[in-house]
């Protein structure tokens, strides 16, 4: 998560490729506006609508959105109280966030395990911790210059940068791996 550009960031895999040698993963972003907007619309789309389903199975059983409440009852930050049935059967629902194109492709055999995100004045900088130790490190300005960086027979479990401000230069990277941590 992206604190200066309210951007969230995910690392994906392509599953049906897992077993193969030709494993691609794909980082990607998107706003948090985006992600409430989705939210907000599902919500509507039972309350007001009374379309789809609440009760998320696993948690309680499924029954039909009713319409109950009218748009003006409802907004971004609409949050149920405990009298309110909607807190008893939550609302299910798949709504896609469309990501056009993702920040950048990389065809490793690896898993991805770790990700920081640094803002660096209109730039982006995206650190990627793997399953076999490698650091990988590239501005999303310029994705066909990426860094390498080992720590042998080790799996990243987790990237923190540290002392990020006021200067990037003065900022040190916590590498925490199966078996040490260490700071560079």
């Amino acid at each position: 998560f992206s604190k200066e550009n309210n951007i969230l960031y995910g690392i994906f895999r392509n599953t049906t490729l897992a077993n193969s040698s030709d494993t691609s993963h794909a980082v990607c972003s998107y706003s948090i506006d985006s992600i409430r907007e989705a939210f907000f619309q599902s919500i509507k789309r039972c309350l007001v609508d009374g379309k789809g389903y609440r009760g998320l199975g696993f948690i309680s059983p499924d029954t039909h959105c009713v319409s109950n409440k009218n748009l003006n009852e409802i907004n971004h930050d609409y949050c149920p109280d405990s009298d309110d049935r909607f807190f008893q059967y939550p609302i299910g629902g798949h709504r896609s966030l469309e990501q056009i194109e993702p920040i950048i492709e990389l065809n490793e055999n690896v898993n991805f395990t770790a990700i920081e995100i640094v803002s660096i004045n209109n730039d982006v900088m995206i650190l990627l911790g793997d399953d076999n130790g490698t650091l990988y490190t590239f501005h999303v300005s310029n994705m066909n210059e990426i860094d390498k960086q080992n720590f042998p027979s080790s799996m990243i479990i987790d990237l923190k940068l540290i002392n990020k401000k006021p200067l990037l230069r003065n900022a040190n990277l916590l590498v925490l791996t199966n078996n040490q941590v260490t700071m560079i």
